[in-house]
């Protein structure tokens, strides 16, 4: 192979990837993560009232898009109300506030290493667990007041599970007592998301649930309405105008929908990654466009769980006993009422034009 040879396919590989990666950063506003981005930023300015810390809850299941919504939350509200300030105590140096800061809740978590990696992710540095957890929590609560945190996440909070901190067999809640003390430092509101079972921290405890809170939910798909038909159509076209391919190939259609939901269970994770594998397998193939075939293929040999029906390789009547009802003729309306529901922005730079 010459240099130029190696060049080329060092480079074809590069735009490969970058192509991969910006498909994978699609975010699609579908219905239910506009409704819960709304109710995540009344917290954050609720959060900002003096004695209006508050807590909320985001639960559903795994590839619903929970830490999507979370990741790009922090990141607009961090770009829209972040700033810079001086200190008393080095009047010389620059610091950031950090509006919202989002921490990942480390696998086999305890109340010490999740304070230690919230430091860390606030502070931009390690921060070493070899401090008592008192001083470590202690340390969080000083740091969010001084970087003026308004929101406080922890995904994955369900982690804590792994080393009984979400109920001990007293029926005492070491979780929630950490969550009370970081509601006593200040105006920090704090969000937990992750499994359905992260909502017992707050039921399992009065004085956390006193404080009043709000539940939000991500869930998947259901195919059981046209209107939650639509919705899922809905989802399918905003990823048809990310694919990175010469040509479009229209896997939004009603009968193709059904196909997609089932092979996925509905769950938008798995969408998005059914088609990153197609379109990675398109462009290493250098084809045009997606097809029918290559996204069969791709599901039979990489996401096919044993057991379940292939979607692909089922004519349309199959595909109505596989569900149990026929397929809709019309989803030309999003309820089937007539009347135009505003529509989910097609991108981040049209939701920050304020279109929604």
């Amino acid at each position: 192979m010459n240099s130029f040879s190696m060049f080329s396919d060092k480079q074809n590989e590069n735009e490969i990837r970058k192509k991969l990666v910006d498909f994978k950063g699609t975010f699609v506003f579908h219905t239910e993560v506009m409704e819960n981005w709304e109710k995540l930023k009344q917290l954050y300015h609720y959060g900002a009232m003096p004695g209006g810390s508050t807590q909320v809850t985001l639960t559903g299941p795994s590839r619903t898009g929970k830490s999507e919504l979370l990741s790009v939350f922090t990141e607009e509200m961090n770009r829209e109300y972040g700033d810079s300030f001086t200190s008393g105590v080095v009047p010389d140096v620059q610091f950031k506030s950090v509006p919202v800061l989002y921490v990942e809740t480390p696998s086999k978590a305890t109340l010490k290493t999740l304070a230690s990696a919230t430091l860390t992710e606030l502070l931009g540095h390690h921060v070493s667990t070899r401090e008592s957890e008192a001083s470590l929590v202690s340390r969080v609560r000083k740091a969010l007041n001084y970087h003026k945190t308004r929101v406080l996440i922890f995904d994955e909070f369900q982690h804590l599970t792994n080393h009984g901190q979400l109920h001990s067999r007293s029926g005492h809640s070491p979780a929630a007592d950490f969550i009370k003390t970081l509601l006593n430092s200040g105006e920090t509101s704090i969000v937990l998301a992750g499994m359905p079972e992260v909502r017992g921290v707050v039921k399992g405890d009065k004085q956390v649930l006193n404080r009043g809170w709000q539940n939000l939910t991500l869930d998947r798909f259901r195919l059981g309405s046209k209107k939650s038909h639509q919705r899922f159509v809905n989802c399918l076209k905003d990823f048809e105008d990310s694919v990175p391919l010469p040509n479009r190939y229209e896997f939004s259609t009603p009968e193709m929908a059904i196909r997609l939901h089932y092979a996925t269970d509905g769950l938008i994770g798995l969408v998005s990654q059914l088609l990153r594998i197609s379109i990675q397998k398109a462009l290493e193939q250098g084809q045009d466009s997606l097809s029918y075939e290559l996204i069969a293929y791709v599901y039979r040999e990489q996401m096919w769980a044993e057991g379940k029906e292939d979607p692909f390789s089922c004519d349309k009547e199959k595909l109505k006993n596989l569900f149990n009802s026929s397929i809709p003729d019309n989803f030309n309306d999003d309820d089937g009422s007539g009347k135009n529901k505003r529509k989910a922005p097609k991108s981040l730079s049209e939701f920050r034009a304020g279109i929604y």
